[in-house]
């Protein structure tokens, strides 16, 4: 029998802290790194940035993009 979830805006500090680390362990682990390239000129212009970061790309085909802030 499936667990129910709580709704996201009514989950604590702690519950939101080990949902999303759960799901993001899903793509992330025990993946290998497969390439590594700047993003490109038109995608930094089309999120509204003003420079282009360095974009991770994973096995499974997950792209992961570092950002200074967790507001991206």
């Amino acid at each position: 029998m499936k667990q129910e979830t709580k709704p996201l805006d009514k989950m604590s500090n702690e519950e939101l802290t080990e949902y999303w680390t759960k799901r993001v362990e899903k793509f992330l682990l025990g993946q290998k790194i497969v390439r590594v390239e700047y993003m490109s000129e038109d995608d930094a212009d089309d999120m509204g940035w003003s420079s282009r970061p360095i974009q991770i790309l994973l096995e499974n085909g997950t792209w992961l993009t570092p950002q200074q802030d967790d507001e991206g």
